[in-house]
Order: C-alpha cells, then structure tokens, then sequence
C-alpha cells in the first residue's frame, strides 16, 4: 500500500500568539508534519473574540501565557462560549503544572511544551480526530454509524498501513529489531496514529480482521528486507484486546505468519492491563505462541498495575518502558527511580528492557547507565514506511561507524 495515500488535510487554524517567532515555530511544526494549514494569527482579546465570530476554525492554537489579564484560561472559556466543539490546544512555556491541569479540566484538548513541538502533530491530529468523533457521536443518535462504514471503507481500500521504528541496543547502537506501528491513511485527517483508531476498530469489531492482516503484512514486509540483504532480527506488532480474548487467538497468529520466509522473526506485544484482563488464559495462549518461538513483549510497563510481581508469572521475554517515564526520568528523580526500578525487575526476571520515548542524547546515557538493554525512539529515527526501512538500516549502520 501507498503511505501517500489520501491528500493532506487543509486546515483553518486560529493562533492566538504574541510572539510572532514562537507562532512561525508551531506552523513550520505543522507544517512539516504534512498539514496544509492557513494560519490567521491575533494577539489581544479583541481580535481573537472577532476571529471567532467571523469564521469557523478548524483548531485553535493558544499560547497559555499572554501578557495582560486575557490568558490561555481565559481563551479558553470564550472559545466555548463562542465556538463550542472547536478543539483548542495549549503551547505552553514556563507554566506550573497546576495551571496546566485546570486548562484541560476547563476543555483544552491538549497541552503542549513549546519546548517540545515535535509532538505538536501527533496532539493536532489526536484533537481534531476526537472533534470528528463528537460529530458522528451526535450521527449515531439518528441510526447513522459513520464511523464504523469509515473504518470498513479504510479495510477495503487499503488504507491501514504499516510503518516501522527500529529498537538500538544501548550499548552496541545495533539495530535489535523493528517495530510495527498501525496507521491510517485518512482521506480528510491525514495519517493517523493508532491510538487515534484502534478503539474505534475494536468497538466496530473490525480489529480482528485488521490486526491478522498486520501479523501478515509485517512478516511479508521482513521478508522482502532480508531477500534485499537487510537484516532485521525480529518485527513486533501490536496486539489488542479483543484479539487476545477469541479462543481461537493462537491459531489465527500461526496462519497469519505460517507462510513467512525462513530467518524472518514476529514478535507480539501487548500492554500490562490487556493480560490481566485474564492473566491465567492469557497467559496459557501467550506460552503456546512462546512454543513457537514466537516471543512476547509487555509494553507500555508501568502504568497500568502497581505490582511489580506479576512478570514472573508471564511468559514474556521483554519489559517495555512507558515513554511518559523516559520523557521526565532526567529532571525527576521519582520518575528515574521508576525507570531504574522497572530494568533492574526485568534483569532479576532475565528479560530484556527496552525503553520507549527516547528523544535526547541524556536520556540515552542515563538509560545505559541504568545497565538497560535497548531505546527506541526519535533520537534513533521516526517510523517510516516499509520501503524506506531499507534506507533507514543503513544510516543507523553508517552512524554505527
């Protein structure tokens, strides 16, 4: 499948900035994400109550700390009053978590560091997927389930796709494997993240279908990589729910890669609370996959249950470090005793720890410090499509050396 499928979203976007360098920073951000954007920018409360009186933004983009009395709460409050249901996302710079909270308790769709704008994106889309979603909430009422004709029109064109971010050992900067991300190539939004939709496939019971094509589109993609004589030690795809709870779970994940070329590794990972929704029959299904060499990671570890005691009892192979623990670890000394904490359990248990989020050469270093076995992050490389994985390998290689 094409990943260029579907034309950019063309976006109206109101920014209310007044830093004019800090406002071409967020559109050269979206922009550079593939947005196609018209940006109308005001400073003052006047002009943004007129903006909003006299056109229908698609996004409103607020700076959190204006000069005066009229702040990002403020904007906030008038935007509801005045353009209800249209997403407003917070660029904040040195504001104290408290003010932060109660911008999303009051309706803010997100809140993101001007520090940090390479997640501006993935939030722009988040918000603008969960506003379509209100839409077709208020459609469900009358009968109509546009969502759920989407998602299959998606499956029939081929409009999920794959793409992959590769997993570095800390120590030897190889390329230990590659991670399959699901996404979806929307005709209006763009390409979506998969937490923009997989909720949505699982409540249409689509995901079943999508997620063994997935398995077999993940091990075909390997296999074309190693018939180019690129060497890719194992691919993991994610793993939800509602496929691990069908009784028949191992054999479909064994016909899904049975015709996969020789040297060619799938792995499947799943989150911590979607094993305990059943841990003793998840885990019978997990160790008969494990039978096949078919190895297990537990991602996202950390967030969803407080006993660190349960991996021992897991057929796993891999503890996967939740990015929101990476992300604070250098400025947080609780979240880095976490961190330190999760490698040391997956060392005691002989798994391997594998941090997600990486995004900075420091949280590099400390995570070798911490003896953890492998990063996975943009510091190494974004996901990119299957056919410029090959192109990838070879950087990653090159900077090896």
């Amino acid at each position: 499948m094409d990943a260029n499928q579907g034309s950019a979203p063309s976006l109206q976007v109101l920014m209310l900035e007044d830093i004019e360098t800090d406002a071409d920073l967020a559109q050269h951000e979206l922009e550079r994400g593939g947005l196609d954007v018209t940006v109308h920018r005001v400073e003052t409360r006047p002009d943004f109550e007129r903006a909003l009186e006299s056109f229908a933004p698609d996004l409103i983009l607020c700076d959190f700390s204006l000069p005066g009395a009229f702040d990002g709460l403020a904007a906030i409050d008038l935007t509801k009053e005045l353009s209800p249901g249209t997403p407003l996302i917070v660029l904040a710079g040195m504001v104290g978590e408290d003010r932060l909270v109660e911008a999303m308790r009051r309706g803010a769709a997100d809140c993101v560091s001007k520090a940090r704008l390479g997640r501006l994106v993935p939030a722009v889309k988040r918000a603008l997927l969960e506003a379509a979603r209100r839409r077709i909430d208020l459609q469900k009422h009358t009968g109509f389930s546009a969502l759920d004709d989407q998602l299959r029109d998606a499956y029939a064109d081929e409009r999920f796709i794959l793409h992959y971010q590769p997993r570095l050992s800390l120590e030897t900067g190889e390329v230990c494997g590659l991670e399959a991300l699901m996404r979806w190539s929307h005709p209006e939004l763009g390409l979506l993240l998969a937490d923009e939709f997989i909720p949505a496939l699982e409540d249409s019971g689509l995901i079943c279908e999508v997620g063994t094509w997935a398995l077999t589109r993940a091990a075909a993609d390997a296999g074309s990589w190693l018939s180019k004589g690129y060497s890719v030690p194992s691919v993991g795809v994610n793993v939800s729910a509602v496929q691990l709870r069908h009784d028949d779970f191992v054999e479909v994940v064994a016909s899904a890669i049975a015709g996969r070329s020789s040297g060619v590794n799938i792995d499947l990972e799943l989150t911590e609370s979607v094993v305990m929704a059943d841990i003793e029959g998840n885990a019978r299904k997990l160790e008969a996959l494990r039978a096949q060499g078919i190895k297990i990671a537990l991602d996202d570890f950390g967030t969803g249950y407080s006993s660190l005691s349960y991996p021992a009892h897991l057929p796993a192979d891999t503890l996967k470090i939740n990015r929101a623990f990476v992300a604070s670890m250098t400025t947080s000394p609780t979240q880095a005793t976490i961190v330190k904490t999760i490698i040391s359990l997956a060392r005691c248990l002989n798994l391997r720890a594998v941090a997600e989020g990486v995004e900075t050469y420091d949280e590099a270093k400390l995570l070798r410090d911490l003896l953890c076995d492998e990063g996975q992050g943009y510091l190494y490389s974004r996901p990119v499509p299957a056919e410029q994985v090959g192109g990838m390998l070879e950087r990653l290689d090159a900077y090896r050396h």
